[in-house]
């Protein structure tokens, strides 16, 4: 999510719809690994590392968790980013 922050960044600044290239490539794949670590959190029932509980969830923001809420912001970013590159039709 991190890279994103600076491609977008330049790309709103410099007004480029080409950005989908570089954007796609980063949030696609880590829309994947959101999607896994969510998964990840409904389906395991035990795990051993450390002193916390996989199974227990530490926090939750407007009823997600933390992998629920980055797997949101991706997908987000995705469709905007879709949605900005694609062509304009207009009445003609």
């Amino acid at each position: 999510m991190y890279p994103l922050v600076v491609v977008l960044g330049v790309a709103a600044v410099e007004r480029r719809l080409g950005v989908v290239r570089t954007a796609l490539p980063l949030a696609v794949p880590g829309a994947a690994i959101a999607a896994y670590h969510s998964w990840l959190q409904v389906s395991q029932t035990t795990c051993g590392i450390g002193a916390i509980s996989c199974a227990q969830i530490q926090y939750r923001i407007l009823g997600l968790t933390v992998p629920n809420l980055s797997l949101v912001a991706f997908l987000l970013v995705t469709g905007l980013v879709v949605a900005a590159a694609r062509p304009r039709g207009g009445l003609s």
